[in-house]
């Protein structure tokens, strides 16, 4: 038998396009190895409107959060599951020329569907070192990526190939992609940040954000929101916590470090008041392009093998609407952004 399409890689971009695919009637088989460091399986899900020191809107995310929402409800409703968790962020603002620049946003265009005018620390308040100053953003909310993909894979294994993928078994042909005993009429990668192990693809200007991150249980502490201060606090479920700060280019050791643990453990006890126990500290690398969008399109020389990918730190809130766009590329030719499209890099072999 022939398939439409075969996906490799069931991190968040592989399943998000698997889901309009199939939603369209296709057939698809979806090949993944449970990478351990892929970064869906460790993010906490945030989609965040307005972050970065400067506190600025993220691209796009005036169309892109009634998108996502819209998205993921109809992913809670096929899969029987809860995904959304609607939590305000509490950012503090460590000095003054930080509230200033905070409280300049609230005279700007677009800034006040997204800013809370009376920021309250909610349960956190007697909890954590009181900060300086702080503001609230509101719209913002957590999407359980972990439940979505084991979800999706139970729920859809008969679309699945639960093993590893090898790019010298491929056999790419202009009407056909072979794969072991398998023909498909395309292939598409989502493989995350081995994609630079890729033959096909890496010449893309793909690096790796790798994060750390710790899984603390706080017994009786359940504040409604997340907090960014120093480090960012996302409520989980049953007193366990999401703990993490920054990423790292050095990639030598994909996996957890101490180095790593020891300064997150540094800044959770700064901001901390209240004890803590470390259920777990876990490390994943995001695909992450030069110019922080997305990477997506068909190779420069075979018409069937494509690319979705590149998904970065804000996968969350970009994945749901950029897979739409990849899906109706696909099955209709619609033509993509050119902000997004992998045609706007060239291999070095066509220059």
């Amino acid at each position: 038998m022939k398939h439409d399409y075969l996906i490799v890689g069931q991190g968040l971009a592989g399943t998000l396009l698997a889901y309009h695919l199939i939603e369209s009637g296709k057939s698809v088989r979806i090949i993944d190895n449970h990478f351990k460091t892929s970064s869906s399986t460790v993010a906490a899900g945030i989609v965040n409107p307005v972050t970065g020191r400067k506190y600025t809107k993220s691209w796009m995310i005036d169309l892109l959060i009634p998108f996502a929402l819209k998205t993921y409800k109809s992913l809670e409703k096929k899969l029987e599951i809860e995904l959304i968790h609607h939590r305000n962020i509490i950012r503090t603002l460590p000095d003054v020329r930080s509230e200033n620049n905070w409280f300049s946003r609230f005279s700007q265009d677009g800034y006040q569907n997204y800013l809370e005018e009376d920021p309250s620390l909610g349960q956190f308040s007697g909890m954590i070192d009181e900060p300086f100053s702080y503001g609230e953003i509101k719209q913002s909310f957590q999407v359980d990526l972990s439940l979505l993909l084991d979800r999706f894979r139970k729920m859809y294994k008969d679309n699945m190939i639960d093993e590893e993928f090898y790019h010298d078994v491929l056999k790419v042909e202009n009407d056909v992609i072979v794969y072991k005993d398998q023909e498909f009429s395309n292939i598409v990668f989502s493989e995350g940040y081995v994609v630079k192990d890729n033959p096909l693809f890496n010449y893309l200007p793909f690096e790796g954000a790798k994060g750390e991150v710790l899984i603390l249980h706080i017994p009786g502490f359940k504040p409604e929101k997340i907090l960014r201060h120093k480090i960012f606090f996302a409520p989980l479920k049953d007193d366990l916590y999401w703990v993490g700060s920054g990423y790292a280019w050095n990639l030598d050791e994909v996996g957890p470090t101490d180095s790593e643990r020891e300064r997150l453990l540094n800044l959770a006890d700064d901001v901390l008041k209240v004890p803590y126990e470390i259920k777990d500290h876990i490390a994943g690398v995001r695909p992450a392009s030069k110019d922080r969008r997305p990477i997506m399109g068909t190779h420069p020389h075979f018409s069937n093998t494509h690319l979705f990918n590149g998904l970065g730190t804000k996968g969350s809130s970009l994945g749901p609407y950029w897979a739409s766009r990849m899906a109706e590329y696909l099955l209709y030719d619609h033509p993509l952004d050119p902000e997004v499209n992998l045609n706007r890099f060239t291999p070095k072999e066509d220059k």
